[in-house]
């Protein structure tokens, strides 16, 4: 038998968000990996935690049994500590386990299919998909076809990857995820085993000797948010250039908003008009996303900077009333900001508006740019995630 463990460091950007830990055991040509990771940072005030837990068992021909349990672990909203306050441990265990992230799935390779149950309900994989975490495990070759994998910890959303190698140790790759694409880097240790993987959202994972010192929380709303130079105009349409660091094609036309490229700079136009209220079918909406954001009001249970969550109750609220609906991935002014943010678009029958359930407004004022539409899938939730990427060291700046 054979026995290795690593521990990764898990950052955003510069900052440390989380660790991971493996354990790998090798006997009798079983292969059995447990990686458990424990990332926190704070939104804002709000501090967020999740606990993922992963089980695979399988052989040298590849994975046979996947086990996931998510445990969303952030305390309510009034029972955060101030800014300054450290990290717990990251030994420390979990003390809460009530947050609308909390997933577990499972997943058994059977013939020619995998057969995945969570709270969804039973389905299918193709055999031949991977699961991401055992990826490292598949001996590489230099010229290999594209690898289906699945992500266990995010539902098992299914993607496909296509590894490059640039060297001995060296590989980048490209992860496919509807008709988003991720980029990655990774560099190999001695023992074939990542010392360092970057990804293009900012996420990197590096193999440390032991995990980091506790530090105060990193807030992601600041580590992602463009400062905005200049002022806002005080009436009409709202007016601002966005400098990129690489050309890029600005986002699909969306209802409200005037996006047009001119090289590195996109012109973003948010139109006032669409904020314009209706009788009836508007009313009603307001009212629901009103009903939505206060849900949670007496406890704050649910944080109030968890926008997906908020989103995906809402339009789950509005489909059973009979609306047409659609998820938007984008980013909201606020003040001089613009932070990265999650909405509706709810087609009212006459045209669609932008509802924010978070702070409970329909039709939302002008403040929300949207860089991607799309349905409230597990699939299509992550590889929204991948339409910020253009905005990496971006500059803002408000336009007469």
């Amino acid at each position: 038998p054979t026995t290795a463990s690593r521990v990764y460091e898990l950052r955003f950007e510069d900052a440390t968000i989380g660790v991971a830990w493996e354990h790998e055991h090798r006997a009798d040509g079983v292969i059995r990996l447990v990686r458990r990771e424990r990332v926190a940072f704070r939104r804002g005030a709000e501090v967020m935690r999740l606990d993922t837990e992963l089980e695979l068992v399988g052989a040298d021909l590849g994975a046979e049994q996947v086990t996931v349990t998510v445990r969303d672990c952030s305390p309510p909203a009034l029972s955060a500590g101030p800014a300054s306050e450290p990290a717990p441990s990251w030994d420390q265990p979990c003390a809460h386990d009530a947050g609308p992230r909390s997933y577990r799935g499972q997943a058994s390779r059977s013939g020619e299919l995998w057969r995945v149950t969570d709270a969804a309900g039973a389905r299918s994989l193709p055999a031949s998909a991977v699961p991401a975490e055992w990826l490292d495990l598949v001996p590489a070759r230099r010229h290999e076809p594209p690898l289906q994998l699945f992500f266990a910890a995010r539902g098992f959303v299914l993607g496909t990857a296509h590894r490059r190698w640039l060297g001995p140790s060296r590989f980048t790759g490209a992860l496919h995820l509807g008709g988003a694409v991720m980029e990655t880097a990774t560099e190999l240790a001695a023992d074939a085993r990542p010392r360092l993987t970057v990804d293009s959202t900012g996420l990197v994972a590096v193999r440390r000797a032991a995990p980091p010192p506790r530090r105060p929380l990193a807030d992601l709303v600041a580590l992602t948010s463009l400062p905005i130079a200049g002022a806002a105009p005080l009436r009409g349409p709202r007016r601002l250039a966005l400098a990129l660091i690489a050309p890029a094609a600005p986002p699909a036309a969306a209802p409200g908003q005037q996006v047009t490229a001119e090289g590195r700079t996109w012109h973003v136009t948010l139109v006032p008009s669409l904020a314009d209220p209706e009788e009836g079918t508007t009313a009603e909406l307001a009212a629901l996303a009103s009903d939505i954001a206060a849900e949670d009001a007496p406890g704050l249970a649910m944080p109030r900077a968890d926008c997906t969550a908020f989103a995906l109750r809402f339009a789950q609220a509005a489909k059973r009333r009979g609306f047409t609906t659609r998820i938007v991935t984008g980013l909201a002014l606020d003040g001089a900001m613009l932070v990265r943010h999650r909405w509706v678009s709810v087609f009212t029958g006459g045209r669609w508006i932008h509802v924010d359930p978070s702070t409970g407004e329909a039709p939302a004022p002008p403040r929300l740019l949207a860089l991607s539409t799309h349905s409230d899938s597990l699939e299509d939730l992550a590889a929204a995630e991948v339409a910020f990427t253009a905005l990496r060291g971006a500059t803002a700046t408000w336009l007469p």
